[in-house]
């Protein structure tokens, strides 16, 4: 079945995407992250469940490389295992716990680029629903790996 691809190839050139978001508007740093990330389109009835890998995440959004392209828009529940971010969230916890270090987080697809045709593509996702929390979470877990990078 074909489908929708929110981009177009250039004739000999790199993809581009249809929605150009002009000059970078990113307000949280992109953390460089390689993590399995679990995904679905929200959608009436049961949708299969797709996993990617993590490119980048940040307070704001999540870069994820799939091997199946989705629209524009497509509305998508992600869930995201990130080590070590329990120390960042609020309240008793238990270090270590795996269903402390997921983060369950509604998003929207906005970009999609054909990395290998036909067989991979990169789709930026920003979060459209977090909950307050974990947002702060995430905000410091990316802070805090960004601090351990610059030195």
């Amino acid at each position: 079945m074909q489908h929708e691809l929110a981009h177009h190839r250039r004739p000999n050139g790199p993809v581009q995407p249809l929605m150009d978001p002009g000059p970078d508007q990113r307000r949280f740093f992109r953390l460089p992250r390689h993590a399995l990330v679990e995904f679905s389109e929200l959608k009436w009835g049961r949708e299969p469940h797709r996993t990617g890998m993590v490119q980048n995440v940040s307070a704001a959004g999540i870069l994820i490389r799939s091997s199946a392209p989705l629209p524009l828009g497509t509305s998508l529940r992600l869930q995201l295992d990130l080590s070590g971010i329990e120390r960042f969230r609020p309240g008793f916890i238990k270090p270590g716990r795996p269903d402390q270090q997921r983060l369950v987080v509604l998003g929207r697809i906005v970009r999609v680029e054909e990395v290998v045709p036909d067989t991979t593509y990169d789709l930026g996702v920003v979060f459209v629903n977090i909950d307050p929390d974990d947002q702060e979470a995430l905000m410091a877990y990316v802070e805090s790996k960004k601090s351990a990078t610059d030195g």
